[in-house]
């Protein structure tokens, strides 16, 4: 039996039509994700070396030093060895170094806004309470492990798992939490009760 050819009327948008020939792999017809137009939008930027001469404002927001406490001192406050001090300061100056004005991609502010507002949030609702309450840093660290760390690198894996610039992994996402800590965004303590 001979097949016949079907009339084909779309006259939908390019951008809305589909035209499957032999398909290797998957097929995915959902909408991107706001998260996966900004690692596209990174890719762009890279590949044709469009750099942002200054800092975006939520990005500043992140970047400015709130009190005078700095990171040194607030994690011995928070009871870090000396060890764990140095290590975290290392972390920070890794992630410092990749925040040069005039370096950074646009999108690239964008997504770390977005791992900053996800740190800051999930700090504040897991960490800091631990930390009110005095409990053990070592099951602090381990809650900062659980609910902020591996929550965002489950996010990176997702959204960006073609991202070949940021490459993001979990020291990276802990030199984000020591920069928050330094610019005073995140405490190891509870400096509004008197101890």
């Amino acid at each position: 039996m001979a097949q016949s050819e079907q009339d084909v009327v779309n006259n939908a948008p390019l951008e809305n039509q589909f035209n499957f020939g032999k398909v290797d792999g998957n097929v995915n017809l959902s909408k991107k994700t706001r998260w996966q137009k900004r690692f596209e939008k990174l890719q762009h930027e890279v590949r044709n070396d469009i750099r942002y001469s200054t800092f975006i404002d939520e990005f500043n927001t992140y970047n400015t030093i709130l009190d005078g406490i700095g990171l040194e001192q607030k994690l011995i406050d928070g009871g870090f060895s000396e060890k764990e001090i140095i290590k975290a300061l290392n972390f920070k100056d890794k992630y410092a170094r990749r925040v040069v004005l005039g370096e950074m991609y646009h999108a690239q502010q964008e997504i770390d806004v977005e791992i900053f507002s996800i740190i800051d949030s999930n700090f504040s609702t897991y960490i800091l309470p631990k930390i009110t309450e005095c409990i053990d840093k070592t099951l602090i660290l381990e809650c900062l492990l659980e609910k902020v760390i591996q929550p965002i690198l489950d996010l990176l894996n997702t959204e960006g798992e073609a991202d070949e610039y940021l490459n993001y992994n979990a020291n990276d996402i802990y030199g984000m939490v020591y920069f928050l800590t330094g610019k005073c965004h995140l405490n190891w303590k509870d400096y509004d009760t008197l101890q």
